[in-house]
C-alpha cells in the first residue's frame, strides 16, 4: 500500500484508513502503538533475561535499577543504531539474518540428517495429524504466538518500498 501513489507518507493509518475506512485506520493505529508500546517492554525483558542467564547475573533481571538502565541501554542503542542509515542496517541486517538464523537453521536441518543416518530413534512421529493440529486450545495457540511475532514489524520498512532497487 505504500507504493500508491499519495500513500507513501502516513503509515499504517493512512493504508487502512485508503482502504477500509478512517475509524478502522484509527484502529489499526492504536493497535500498532499498543503492540510497540507493550511489545517493546516485553521483547527488552525476555533480551535481559537471556542475558541474566547467559552471563550467570541474576541481578540483571531481579535488581530494578539495573534492569531500568539495560532497557534504557537497549531503547537508546537500537534508536541510535536507526540513526545509521537504512542502507548500512540493510547490510548489518542481512550478516544477523545469515549468522542468527540462516546459519543455525542449515546446522539444524544438517544434525537432523546425521542423526537419523546414524540409525538414532526417532522420537517423535511425523504424520498429517501430528503437523496440524486438529483441536485449538491454549497449548496451541500459545505456539502460534512465536509466528504472529516473527511478522510483526513488517510495516516498518514498507514506506521505503519506491526506493528499493531490483537487481537484474
Amino acid at each position: 500500500m505504500a507504493s500508491i501513489n499519495g500513500w507513501e507518507k502516513g503509515g499504517i493509518f493512512t493504508w487502512v484508513k485508503g482502504t477500509l475506512g478512517e475509524r478502522t485506520g484509527w484502529s489499526a493505529m492504536f493497535f500498532q502503538w499498543i503492540h510497540i508500546t507493550v511489545g517493546m517492554d516485553t521483547m527488552m525483558y525476555v533480551i535481559i533475561e537471556a542475558l541474566s542467564i547467559t552471563f550467570d547475573t541474576p541481578w540483571f533481571n531481579t535488581t530494578l535499577i539495573v534492569r531500568f538502565g539495560l532497557m534504557m541501554l537497549i531503547l537508546w542503542a537500537t534508536t541510535a543504531i536507526q540513526v545509521i542509515g537504512i542502507r548500512r542496517i540493510g547490510r548489518i541486517a542481512e550478516w544477523l539474518f545469515i549468522l542468527g538464523i540462516a546459519l543455525p537453521v542449515i546446522l539444524i536441518i544438517i544434525s537432523f540428517f546425521v542423526y537419523v543416518a546414524q540409525g538414532q530413534p526417532l522420537h517423535m512421529q511425523i504424520n498429517w495429524s501430528t503437523v496440524f493440529p486438529h483441536n485449538l486450545n491454549g497449548n496451541t495457540l500459545v505456539a502460534f504466538v512465536l509466528f504472529m511475532l516473527a511478522f510483526c514489524g513488517g510495516e516498518a520498512s514498507a514506506p521505503h518500498v519506491k526506493n528499493v532497487h531490483t537487481h537484474e
